[in-house]
């Protein structure tokens, strides 16, 4: 069996180990040599390409390796080739709107939500919903272009900020702010990496929801196998990110969200999904989801709690080895791909 595993930043050396465990040789693919693009890949059995951002998460560029390099690499493979992520995801990774459209359409419990394509939806979305108001541009992960506003004026500069209207003073004073902030010297000095000013177009807006908790699930081959709570650190904090100090937690799983992820990977056609569901009183609402995603080695914060009721089928510890898990997926697909008929 041939294994091309994309090199990247994070994660690369975690799948060519696993790729390792289960004897098999990994080759490495380095986009940054032009010789790429006339190689040919159709003996390549398993690729891995674990995307990164190579700008930051906010700008429309993030992800041009990835939304392009991958696509062409997976054009250039052989038609039984199995990748990781799935290639049929990656327009949906970190673009908000294109999963509002599809989420709005699946039939499957979201938040209520109103993309802001004109002045007109601004207005419905603040009578609908009311303040605070849940703003998010379209592009950007962890939560960093997400806020709340409470207030016409607000909102309103955020929207006009989105379209470039800067017409609208509110809407300059918006993206000088961001302009003059210590993370946006940071990223220009020291990561040498300008942060995109801008809320994205289209922005999306969404009710406030009072949660206590959201919930982090991770299919594959059709099942959940891995889960985490995310709770807040303290009273103040309404985003759940555990990079940003909320807290992980593995314990008890409903059956609710185990059945809405796992359809929302069938409707996908999704070997591997992350999604992030909130829970709130109409039930599990499903706020974004993900081909990839970052997660965590098992106790790596002494913060995080690991309940005795936590019940999916493996343990946190072995789910937190998924570079291992997909491994042995990908490998056992491709193995079934090129066994003789019969």
């Amino acid at each position: 069996m041939r294994a091309l595993v994309v090199h990247s930043e994070r994660r690369f050396r975690a799948f060519v180990d696993a790729f390792a465990r289960v004897g098999v040789e990994a080759e490495e693919l380095d986009l940054s040599d032009p010789e790429w693009l006339t190689k040919d890949y159709k003996s390549f059995d398993v690729v891995v390409f674990y995307p990164q951002f190579r700008f930051t998460s906010s700008s429309p560029h993030a992800l041009w390796e990835v939304k392009d390099c991958f696509r062409h690499l997976v054009s250039r493979c052989g038609p039984d080739t199995v990748f990781y992520p799935d290639p049929n995801l990656i327009d949906f990774y970190n673009d908000k709107y294109k999963q509002f459209l599809f989420l709005k359409s699946s039939g499957l419990p979201i938040p209520d939500t109103i993309a802001l394509t004109s002045p007109e939806s601004l207005d419905i979305a603040i009578e609908t919903f009311g303040f605070p108001l849940v703003l998010k541009s379209r592009y950007g992960a962890g939560g960093d272009t997400v806020s709340i506003v409470t207030s016409n004026e607000q909102a309103l500069a955020q929207f006009d900020a989105s379209r470039m209207n800067f017409t609208n003073p509110r809407a300059a004073m918006a993206v000088a702010k961001q302009l003059f902030s210590r993370e946006f010297w940071y990223y220009a000095l020291k990561v040498r990496q300008m942060r995109y000013p801008l809320p994205s177009w289209p922005l999306i807006a969404q009710r406030f929801y009072d949660i206590r908790r959201d919930l982090k699930t991770v299919v594959g081959d059709g099942r959940v196998v891995e889960a985490h709570w995310r709770r807040p650190a303290n009273k103040a904090m309404w985003k759940m990110n555990i990079d940003a100090g909320a807290v992980g937690e593995w314990s008890f799983v409903p059956p609710e969200p185990i059945e809405v992820s796992e359809k929302l990977a069938a409707l996908l056609q999704a070997n591997w999904l992350n999604t992030d569901l909130l829970e709130t009183s109409q039930g599990f609402l499903i706020g974004e989801f993900s081909p990839v995603w970052h997660h965590y080695k098992y106790r790596e914060h002494p913060k995080f709690v690991y309940a005795d009721d936590y019940n999916l089928p493996l343990s946190a510890e072995a789910a937190a080895n998924l570079e291992e898990l997909i491994v042995e997926s990908l490998t056992k697909q491709a193995s079934a791909n090129t066994a003789p008929d019969g």
